[in-house]
């Protein structure tokens, strides 16, 4: 595998970093996966995805977000974002990605692979872009209720008005991620809810651009988002031949155990999307692609990708 992962420019003169993979062999490209990672973590976790999808040809890029991984300019600015103008930031940043790759690699089937914050941008990229997109794949994806996002966006607003878009409400982050905990008693670490995998869990608690908390701003782009993504009419502007794979784990607490997951399913076939694959795998917590099952769960991923573009 070849590693090209660099910093690139926006139009408005800001830097994020990119990572970026190629097979061995890039002059037979098979297509072209785009990551788009969760919130506390960074693209180069994908990096043993990306190994397994270059050796079967498959170009794989993902930029570090705002606020993430090695695109935050200090450990001051991760897990912040300027409100909905973060969260359009990202999504600018989504859309130069696959514009810059698509000029480089032209003709090659696109997919777009959003993990749990990556599978709510995902979908509002598809909202925006999504005829620009040949597979869509939501993984660990949650489904929020209305009054729940509205409850957000009144807590993260008043956040922000009494305390600053900088300020880390204990409240907001504990609510957003700190009550997963509590079904996976008695807890080894404070992220037992990511994956059964022991090791990898050690190895995201190390890593200091994981586990961050958020800052009031940050929920305001993301509850943002989540407004959008749960709106019928946004969802029917979704091509509805665009192949959609959903995978989750039984045991996700971030998916309220296959509930979000089957949640989504029903939301975007109502929306007009008919070609939906739903997997759900027994005992598997909220990051399969780290999970004990790790093989089977990328093997039948990337297969599921070969067979709706046509490169099996």
């Amino acid at each position: 595998m070849q590693d090209r992962s660099r910093y690139i420019t926006n139009e408005g003169g800001k830097s994020f970093f990119l990572h970026e993979w190629l097979p061995d062999d890039p002059d037979h490209l098979r297509g072209i996966v785009q990551i788009i990672h969760g919130m506390m973590e960074h693209g180069g976790r994908y990096l043993p995805m990306a190994e397994h999808l270059t050796e079967r040809g498959f170009l794989v890029v993902a930029e570090d977000h705002s606020g993430h991984g090695r695109t935050a300019v200090s450990p001051k600015e991760l897990g912040h974002l300027k409100g909905r103008e973060g969260w359009q930031e990202i999504l600018s940043q989504m859309h130069q990605v696959m514009s810059f790759t698509k000029y480089q690699y032209p003709g090659l089937p696109y997919t777009m692979l959003g993990h749990s914050m990556g599978s709510m941008l995902a979908r509002h990229f598809a909202i925006l872009y999504g005829d620009r997109l040949d597979c869509l794949i939501l993984s660990g994806p949650d489904s929020t209720t209305l009054p729940l996002i509205w409850a957000g966006m009144a807590l993260s607003g008043a956040s922000s008005l009494m305390y600053g878009i900088h300020y880390r409400n204990r409240l907001l982050n504990y609510l957003a991620y700190g009550v997963f905990n509590h079904h996976f008693k008695p807890n080894r670490t404070g992220f037992d809810w990511l994956t059964t995998d022991t090791d990898l869990v050690d190895t995201y608690i190390r890593d200091p651009l994981c586990g961050f908390p958020s800052t009031s701003g940050f929920y305001q782009g993301m509850f943002h988002g989540l407004k959008i993504i749960n709106h019928d009419q946004a969802l029917k502007r979704i091509p509805g031949q665009l192949p959609v794979l959903i995978v989750a784990g039984k045991n996700d607490a971030v998916g309220k155990f296959s509930e979000g997951p089957q949640q989504i399913a029903r939301q975007l076939r109502k929306a007009g999307v008919k070609d939906i694959t739903l997997r759900i795998y027994p005992e598997g917590r909220h990051e399969m692609h780290n999970e004990k099952n790790r093989r089977e769960v990328l093997a039948e991923l990337t297969g599921w990708i070969e067979m709706k573009t046509g490169r099996s």
